[in-house]
């Protein structure tokens, strides 16, 4: 096979399964993506919960400016992560209570909707990760489509499967 001929022409190359591979910290397979998003919410929980450290605007700035969607939008372009909805309920959830704390009020469904519109249609200009994942996803892999058919000759971008289901999701 490929990796024992790959084997006898480099010795010192590692090989790992198709489950542990990444990309500059996306997920090759879809059977990363929950890893891959589950140590977002991880660094997203240590960097809320340091928040309270820090006055109110710095608080309410960071998380919408640099912390929050900023920290996922390339795994949110680069992986199929709107098959994973309940991992980005999570995600969002966790910038839920950290808002809720900041701003020291409770979101109830409608507030929190209003809190992820931008801030000229009234809202907080906070994004939500559910909301955003498959039209960045899509965004993404059409606007590769054409380099993708010249790397790979021939190709046609219909020929991805997560692209076909999130075209009719």
């Amino acid at each position: 096979m490929v990796s024992n001929r790959l084997t006898k022409v480099a010795p010192s190359i590692k090989t790992l399964p198709l489950v542990q591979l990444f990309l500059l910290g996306a997920p090759i397979h879809d059977s990363n993506i929950h890893a891959a998003i589950e140590s977002k919410i991880n660094s997203l929980s240590l960097m809320c919960s340091r928040l309270s450290l820090l006055n109110a605007h710095q608080s309410l700035f960071l998380p919408k400016n640099a912390i929050s969607i900023p920290r996922l939008s390339y795994l949110l372009r680069c992986s199929p992560c709107w098959q994973n909805i309940y991992d980005l309920q999570m995600y969002d959830e966790i910038m839920k209570s950290a808002l809720e704390e900041i701003t020291n009020s409770k979101f109830n469904e409608n507030s929190w909707s209003q809190a992820t519109l931008p801030i000229y249609m009234g809202g907080m200009g906070f994004r939500s990760a559910v909301k955003l994942s498959l039209p960045a996803y899509l965004a993404s892999v059409n606007s590769t489509a054409s380099l993708i058919s010249l790397v790979i000759l021939g190709i046609d971008i219909s020929y991805l499967t997560s692209y076909e289901r999130a075209k009719h999701s």
